[in-house]
């Protein structure tokens, strides 16, 4: 199955990844709804964010 990610020519993505993995260090109220929002409104279709306090 294809995703909708393209590169284009100069080697830049073009569309939105399907799957966007962060280890983030910030505190909860950042990582959990500031990025949370900023992913979907850029189309991402999904988000995994894992906090390295929760490790």
């Amino acid at each position: 199955m294809d995703g909708q990610s393209k590169i284009s020519e100069d080697g830049c993505v073009e569309v939105a990844p399907e799957l966007i993995v962060e280890i983030a260090a910030s505190i909860p109220s950042i990582d959990l709804h500031q990025k949370l929002k900023t992913y979907q409104n850029n189309q991402f279709q999904k988000s995994l964010i894992r906090r390295l306090y929760d490790i």
